[in-house]
């Protein structure tokens, strides 16, 4: 144990020196950029030849990733390959990539680092595809919010156990679409506090008709949207909406005592 201790005390004292030494010779002008990003890239692999002697503690390659991705930056913005959106994508992926990389460590005991990981990667996509033109005004906070839900929908699915990952995953999923929907003007007055109402009542009824014990859940359920219905009479599409929907329960409820009596 304490030999584990030391070795990662070197690693992060090999990144403090690398990084005061670029911070000392960036003050004084004595290096360029390119000596600067060797030596990161030479602390990055001596720190890897550390981890080489004892591949069990693979705590001592987060040290190790740092300067070299540090060093991969840098290079590529030295080169100019890389410009703007593409640069920043390309720096929020390497962030990610030590997230990942604890998650296939141990999948079932690391899942909690999805989440970071599929935040990172969506916000990079997302920086992209906003340079591009492809996302704009109310689907951009679709995008974000649909982009963190569903880290907890897939921790959700793999185990079902967690199901307490729903509860963040439909708020996101719900409150994306209704930023969507007022931008699009597909809500507003009325409709917005109808949509909310309606959104909380669902999972009430959800809890409901799982497990029919719980009868409790129809009290919430129901007094949302009584709430949500009061609002929702208020808008145009009420209009439409409420007699198509007395139209077609009617014409169910005759339909099934027709049946009934036939039997």
């Amino acid at each position: 144990m304490e030999k584990r201790e030391n070795k990662r005390g070197m690693a992060w004292g090999i990144v403090l020196v690398v990084f005061g030494l670029a911070a000392l010779t960036d003050m004084f002008g004595v290096f360029n950029d390119w000596a600067k990003v060797g030596v990161m890239a030479l602390g990055g692999v001596a720190i890897l030849g550390l981890f080489l002697t004892d591949r069990s503690d693979w705590v001592v390659l987060i040290p190790a990733y740092v300067l070299l991705a540090v060093a991969a930056i840098a290079s590529i913005a030295l080169l100019d390959i890389l410009q703007g959106d593409v640069l920043a994508a390309t720096v929020l992926g390497l962030v990610a990539l030590p997230f990942v990389a604890v998650y296939l460590f141990k999948p079932k005991e690391n899942w909690w680092a999805l989440i970071p990981a599929w935040v990172l990667f969506s916000i990079g996509l997302m920086v992209l595809l906003i340079g591009m033109g492809v996302l704009r005004d109310g689907i951009i906070p679709l995008y974000v919010l649909s982009s963190i839900g569903l880290p907890f929908l897939v921790v959700y699915l793999t185990n079902r156990e967690n199901w307490w990952a729903l509860i963040p995953a439909y708020v996101m999923f719900s409150i994306g679409i209704m930023v969507a929907l007022i931008d699009a003007r597909v809500l507003n007055d009325f409709a917005i506090p109808a949509y909310v109402m309606f959104t909380i009542a669902i999972p009430f009824f959800v809890v409901y008709f799982s497990n029919r014990s719980h009868w409790w859940a129809l009290i919430p359920a129901g007094i949302m949207s009584v709430i949500g219905l009061a609002f929702f009479a208020g808008t145009d599409l009420a209009a439409y909406v409420i007699p198509a929907a007395l139209l077609i329960v009617g014409a169910w409820l005759l339909l099934r005592s027709f049946g009934k009596r036939n039997e």
